[in-house]
């Protein structure tokens, strides 16, 4: 016996939403590096350097300093949108890590729109929980 249910439009929504900018996320994340090392020039870290001791298994703090770079804090890509390493971190905090507000944000508006307002209430909390983490809160 064999039971179906419907998944709700919202869920399934959110979850489209999730899938394709992770995906997104991915490609830009596959991009940054090749990026790094066409133009080492336009990087924090000399990407040649960088790659050698990450796979020597070197600790973080050796590699900041033998790479001559320094780190330009939290959300530099928006300072630095073209250099390599910038663009890495674009896709991964900025797409990656906020995917699921943006879904949220869909689902609570299908929510909103189907009548539930419990749980269009409930996305836009975690929404904005997300938001605040992201932001540093």
């Amino acid at each position: 016996m064999t039971i179906h249910t419907k998944i709700p439009g919202p869920q399934l929504l959110y979850g489209q939403i999730v899938y394709w900018l992770t995906v997104v996320s991915c490609i830009i994340c596959i991009v940054g590096p090749l990026l790094s090392l066409i133009w080492p020039e336009n990087s924090f870290l000399n990407p040649y350097f960088l790659f050698a001791q990450i796979f020597n298994g070197d600790a973080p703090q050796e590699i900041w300093e033998t790479t001559g770079g320094y780190f330009p804090g939290g959300h530099f890509y928006l300072r630095y949108p073209f250099s390599g390493d910038a663009f890495t971190h674009f896709g991964l905090a900025a797409i990656g890590c906020s995917s699921a507000a943006w879904a949220l944000l869909a689902s609570a508006y299908g929510y909103f729109r189907s009548g539930d307002r419990l749980f269009a209430a409930m996305s836009l909390f975690v929404c904005l929980l997300v938001w605040l983490a992201m932001a540093g809160f």
